[in-house]
């Protein structure tokens, strides 16, 4: 959806995938794989937590997904650039801190828009 709105598309898929092994196919499937099962567990720590709270939040949603995206932005990505290994020889390029090694300035706000999409989405089926 990214490229419509004239932002970069992100593979995630290869960051993780090439964990294990070369970039290609497998490695993106795997990465699939795994991204999927974190994305099952952001929205199952979500809907504990929006239950959970005493007080209902119409805009709960819009803080988790700035969290994420802080969290992934921040955090996230400057690691896995430390500890992948295709990115540590040089095959993969590495994210850096906010994406910004990816394409510039609009990597952030794609992953911004995507993280709230997502919480979004998230808010709407629980």
């Amino acid at each position: 959806m990214a490229p419509r709105f004239h932002l970069p598309r992100i593979d995630y898929f290869t960051f993780i995938g090439t964990f294990f092994l070369k970039p290609g196919l497998i490695a993106s499937f795997i990465g699939a794989i795994m991204f999927y099962s974190g994305a099952v567990f952001w929205g199952s720590l979500y809907k504990t937590l929006a239950t959970t709270s005493k007080r209902p939040n119409s805009l709960f949603y819009i803080k988790f997904g700035s969290a994420l995206f802080l969290f992934s932005s921040l955090l996230v990505m400057p690691l896995i650039g430390v500890v992948n290994p295709q990115m540590c020889r040089g095959i993969v390029k590495k994210p850096g801190i906010l994406g910004l090694g990816l394409n510039g300035w609009k990597t952030p706000l794609s992953n911004l828009v995507a993280h709230l999409i997502f919480a979004f989405f998230i808010e709407r089926k629980t």
